[in-house]
Protein backbone atom coordinates (compact mmCIF):
# COMPACT_ATOMS: atom_id res chain seq x y z
CA UNK A 1 0.00 0.00 0.00
CA UNK A 2 1.52 3.35 -1.00
CA UNK A 3 1.63 6.40 1.25
CA UNK A 4 -1.24 8.19 -0.47
CA UNK A 5 -3.49 5.13 -0.12
CA UNK A 6 -2.57 4.73 3.54
CA UNK A 7 -3.41 8.37 4.18
CA UNK A 8 -6.74 8.20 2.35
CA UNK A 9 -7.67 5.06 4.29
CA UNK A 10 -6.73 6.52 7.66
CA UNK A 11 -8.65 9.76 7.19
CA UNK A 12 -11.78 7.78 6.34
CA UNK A 13 -11.23 5.70 9.47
CA UNK A 14 -10.83 8.80 11.62
CA UNK A 15 -13.96 10.40 10.20
CA UNK A 16 -16.02 7.31 11.00
CA UNK A 17 -14.45 6.65 14.40
CA UNK A 18 -14.46 10.21 15.71
CA UNK A 19 -17.95 10.91 14.45
CA UNK A 20 -19.42 7.76 15.88
CA UNK A 21 -17.57 7.36 19.13
CA UNK A 22 -14.70 9.52 20.31
CA UNK A 23 -16.18 13.00 19.74
CA UNK A 24 -19.28 12.01 21.70
CA UNK A 25 -17.23 11.28 24.82
CA UNK A 26 -16.27 13.83 27.40
CA UNK A 27 -12.69 15.11 27.04
CA UNK A 28 -10.09 13.37 29.17
CA UNK A 29 -7.60 16.16 28.54
CA UNK A 30 -8.12 19.91 28.95
CA UNK A 31 -5.62 21.07 26.33
CA UNK A 32 -7.00 23.35 23.61
CA UNK A 33 -6.22 23.30 19.90
CA UNK A 34 -3.67 26.10 20.40
CA UNK A 35 -1.92 23.86 22.97
CA UNK A 36 -1.78 20.81 20.71
CA UNK A 37 1.72 19.31 20.65
CA UNK A 38 4.05 19.71 17.72
CA UNK A 39 5.11 16.47 16.01
CA UNK A 40 8.54 16.57 14.34
CA UNK A 41 8.02 20.23 13.46
CA UNK A 42 4.45 19.74 12.21
CA UNK A 43 1.58 21.43 14.02
CA UNK A 44 -2.18 21.60 13.58
CA UNK A 45 -3.23 24.84 11.91
CA UNK A 46 0.00 25.32 9.97
CA UNK A 47 -0.28 26.29 6.31
CA UNK A 48 1.11 24.48 3.25
CA UNK A 49 3.69 27.28 3.00
CA UNK A 50 4.81 26.52 6.57
CA UNK A 51 5.45 22.90 5.60
CA UNK A 52 7.32 23.86 2.43
CA UNK A 53 9.52 26.21 4.46
CA UNK A 54 10.69 23.19 6.48
CA UNK A 55 11.49 21.18 3.33
CA UNK A 56 12.32 23.62 0.51
CA UNK A 57 11.42 22.15 -2.87
CA UNK A 58 8.50 20.12 -1.53
CA UNK A 59 5.51 20.10 -3.87
CA UNK A 60 2.00 20.19 -2.42
CA UNK A 61 -0.76 19.59 -4.93
CA UNK A 62 -3.47 22.26 -5.30
CA UNK A 63 -6.63 22.03 -3.23
CA UNK A 64 -9.70 20.41 -4.74
CA UNK A 65 -13.04 22.18 -5.10
CA UNK A 66 -13.83 21.42 -1.48
CA UNK A 67 -10.63 23.22 -0.44
CA UNK A 68 -8.99 20.00 0.72
CA UNK A 69 -5.46 18.89 -0.11
CA UNK A 70 -2.88 16.51 1.25
CA UNK A 71 0.86 16.07 1.03
CA UNK A 72 2.23 12.52 1.21
CA UNK A 73 5.90 12.25 2.14
CA UNK A 74 8.17 9.20 2.07
CA UNK A 75 11.38 9.52 4.05
CA UNK A 76 14.55 7.89 2.74
CA UNK A 77 18.07 7.48 4.17
CA UNK A 78 19.46 8.48 0.77
CA UNK A 79 21.11 11.90 0.67
CA UNK A 80 19.31 13.11 -2.48
CA UNK A 81 21.95 15.83 -2.68
CA UNK A 82 21.24 16.55 -6.34
CA UNK A 83 17.73 17.68 -5.37
CA UNK A 84 18.57 19.37 -2.05
CA UNK A 85 17.09 16.41 -0.21
CA UNK A 86 13.63 16.53 -1.85
CA UNK A 87 12.21 14.74 -4.90
CA UNK A 88 8.57 15.06 -6.03
CA UNK A 89 6.99 12.20 -8.00
CA UNK A 90 3.30 12.22 -8.90
CA UNK A 91 1.31 12.26 -5.63
CA UNK A 92 4.26 11.48 -3.34
CA UNK A 93 7.36 13.40 -2.32
CA UNK A 94 10.60 11.78 -1.15
CA UNK A 95 12.59 13.55 1.54
CA UNK A 96 16.05 12.65 2.77
CA UNK A 97 16.17 11.92 6.50
CA UNK A 98 19.93 12.38 6.19
CA UNK A 99 19.53 15.96 4.96
CA UNK A 100 16.66 16.55 7.38
CA UNK A 101 17.60 14.53 10.50
CA UNK A 102 14.49 15.66 12.41
CA UNK A 103 12.66 12.98 10.41
CA UNK A 104 14.95 10.07 11.29
CA UNK A 105 12.96 7.04 12.40
CA UNK A 106 10.01 7.90 10.15
CA UNK A 107 9.10 6.02 6.99
CA UNK A 108 6.38 8.40 5.85
CA UNK A 109 4.05 11.21 6.85
CA UNK A 110 0.78 12.69 5.71
CA UNK A 111 -0.45 16.22 6.31
CA UNK A 112 -4.04 17.07 5.45
CA UNK A 113 -5.24 20.62 4.85
CA UNK A 114 -8.70 22.15 4.77
CA UNK A 115 -9.05 25.85 3.96
CA UNK A 116 -5.22 26.03 3.93
CA UNK A 117 -4.89 24.84 7.55
CA UNK A 118 -3.46 21.48 8.64
CA UNK A 119 -6.17 19.53 10.44
CA UNK A 120 -4.70 16.02 10.44
CA UNK A 121 -1.06 15.00 10.81
CA UNK A 122 0.07 11.39 10.52
CA UNK A 123 3.48 9.93 11.25
CA UNK A 124 4.44 6.40 10.21
CA UNK A 125 7.50 5.08 12.08
CA UNK A 126 10.03 2.43 11.14
CA UNK A 127 10.46 -0.70 13.24
CA UNK A 128 13.82 0.23 14.75
CA UNK A 129 12.18 0.66 18.18
CA UNK A 130 10.47 -2.47 19.42
CA UNK A 131 7.23 -2.18 21.40
CA UNK A 132 5.58 -4.96 23.36
CA UNK A 133 2.07 -3.69 22.63
CA UNK A 134 0.08 -0.59 21.72
CA UNK A 135 -0.34 0.42 25.37
CA UNK A 136 3.42 0.67 25.87
CA UNK A 137 3.73 2.77 22.72
CA UNK A 138 0.77 4.97 23.71
CA UNK A 139 2.10 5.61 27.21
CA UNK A 140 5.50 6.62 25.83
CA UNK A 141 3.79 9.04 23.42
CA UNK A 142 1.78 10.54 26.27
CA UNK A 143 4.87 10.98 28.46
CA UNK A 144 6.93 12.53 25.65
CA UNK A 145 4.16 14.95 24.65
CA UNK A 146 3.18 15.76 28.26
CA UNK A 147 -0.33 14.42 27.82
CA UNK A 148 -2.46 12.65 30.43
CA UNK A 149 -2.44 8.89 30.07
CA UNK A 150 -6.17 8.92 29.47
CA UNK A 151 -6.26 6.54 26.54
CA UNK A 152 -9.47 4.90 25.40
CA UNK A 153 -9.81 1.86 23.18
CA UNK A 154 -10.86 -1.76 23.37
CA UNK A 155 -8.31 -4.16 24.78
CA UNK A 156 -8.51 -6.35 21.68
CA UNK A 157 -7.94 -3.45 19.29
CA UNK A 158 -4.66 -2.02 18.00
CA UNK A 159 -5.59 1.67 18.45
CA UNK A 160 -5.67 3.97 21.47
CA UNK A 161 -7.14 7.48 21.57
CA UNK A 162 -6.99 10.58 23.76
CA UNK A 163 -9.66 13.24 23.36
CA UNK A 164 -8.59 16.73 24.44
CA UNK A 165 -10.75 19.86 24.37
CA UNK A 166 -9.34 20.92 21.01
CA UNK A 167 -7.80 17.86 19.36
CA UNK A 168 -7.60 14.10 19.17
CA UNK A 169 -4.53 11.86 19.32
CA UNK A 170 -4.42 8.29 18.05
CA UNK A 171 -1.71 5.69 18.43
CA UNK A 172 -1.76 2.51 16.39
CA UNK A 173 0.39 -0.59 16.60
CA UNK A 174 -0.50 -3.72 14.69
CA UNK A 175 1.55 -6.89 14.65
CA UNK A 176 2.06 -6.58 10.90
CA UNK A 177 2.84 -2.85 10.78
CA UNK A 178 5.09 -0.30 12.40
CA UNK A 179 3.78 2.33 14.85
CA UNK A 180 1.54 5.15 13.67
CA UNK A 181 0.77 8.42 15.44
CA UNK A 182 -2.03 10.76 14.38
CA UNK A 183 -3.23 14.09 15.69
CA UNK A 184 -6.37 15.74 14.36
CA UNK A 185 -8.73 18.66 14.82
CA UNK A 186 -12.21 17.11 15.32
CA UNK A 187 -14.03 20.29 14.30
CA UNK A 188 -12.37 20.17 10.87
CA UNK A 189 -13.01 16.44 10.57
CA UNK A 190 -16.70 17.10 11.16
CA UNK A 191 -16.58 20.02 8.70
CA UNK A 192 -15.33 17.66 6.00
CA UNK A 193 -18.08 15.21 6.85
CA UNK A 194 -20.64 18.02 6.66
CA UNK A 195 -19.38 19.21 3.28
CA UNK A 196 -19.58 15.67 1.96
CA UNK A 197 -23.16 15.33 3.19
CA UNK A 198 -24.08 18.72 1.66
CA UNK A 199 -22.64 17.62 -1.68
CA UNK A 200 -24.56 14.35 -1.58
CA UNK A 201 -27.77 16.19 -0.72
CA UNK A 202 -27.25 18.59 -3.60
CA UNK A 203 -26.72 15.69 -5.99
CA UNK A 204 -29.91 14.03 -4.78
CA UNK A 205 -31.89 17.28 -5.15
CA UNK A 206 -30.67 17.87 -8.71
CA UNK A 207 -31.04 14.26 -9.84
CA UNK A 208 -33.13 13.81 -12.98
CA UNK A 209 -34.41 10.37 -13.94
Amino acid sequence: MNTYTKIATSILFLLVFTGARTIAQEPKCNLTLAQAPELRGFKLGMSPEDVIAKMPGLNIRPANRRKYRVVAINFTPNDLSMRNGVINLDRTSYVSATRFPIYEGLTSAGIHFLDEKAFLIELFYDDSTKWNDVDEFADKVASSLHLPKAWIGDDDKSERFIKCNGFLIETELKSSTSPVLRIGDPSMLLEIQGRKEDRNEKQRNTFKP
